[in-house]
């Protein structure tokens, strides 16, 4: 009984981290769109998202094994903001012409 115990300690605390990893994964998308939309995924360097996002490279690493990897991420997320936007430019901003 003591190890069942335990186990669920473990579980909450594996449950805790995965959670975690994923918020540090949200907020790193969330900060390198603007630096990808502004710099392009070529020009945007590993430097540039550890200084927007506070992380060491090995923190980024973490979440994301490559730069593919990070243009997958935040390019869909960045895409439709930026698709967003232009399809307000072309409707003059006016969101009830595009019904």
């Amino acid at each position: 009984m003591v190890g069942d115990h335990q186990s669920g300690a473990n579980s909450s605390y594996k449950e805790h981290d995965v959670r975690k990893g994923e918020q540090t994964r949200q907020e790193i998308i969330r900060k390198a769109a603007p630096i990808f939309n502004q710099k392009g995924y070529d020009g945007a360097a590993l430097s540039d998202l550890m200084r927007a996002t506070g992380l060491e490279k090995g923190g980024i690493y973490r979440h994301f094994e490559s730069k593919e990897e990070r243009k997958s991420a935040v390019g869909d997320p960045a895409l439709s903001c930026t698709t967003g936007h232009l399809s307000s430019l072309e409707y003059g901003g006016r969101e009830s012409e595009r019904s």
